[in-house]
């Protein structure tokens, strides 16, 4: 029979670099459209996270690679689209006109 009850979890110690789905406190670095792979007319509305300061000892990643001055994140970072559906202009089943 299995058994789940003596498990043990093996932890590496290191916070993760990036966010985690759930429900965050993050701060807006950054607004994007990104163009559906399907269909290259409908767009995504990505926002550039990053969440809270997870202290002195975490290493978070550069903000531009190109441009290492600019320092690093102090909190996990993520692309996150602001909806599952794209945006796109569109005439509904019933006829209705729907601009992006």
């Amino acid at each position: 029979m299995l058994s789940t009850k003596d498990l043990q979890v093996v932890s590496s110690g290191k916070t993760p670099k990036t966010l985690k789905p759930g429900n965050v406190v993050a701060k807006i670095n950054g607004i994007t459209l990104a163009p559906q792979k399907s269909n290259p007319d409908a767009l995504f509305l990505v926002l550039n996270l990053e969440g809270e300061d997870q202290g002195p000892e975490f290493e978070g990643f550069l903000y531009n690679a190109d441009k290492p001055e600019l320092g690093r994140a102090k909190g996990q970072v993520g692309r996150v689209k602001f909806s599952q559906y794209s945006y796109r202009d569109m005439t509904t089943k019933k006829g209705y006109q729907v601009k992006r």
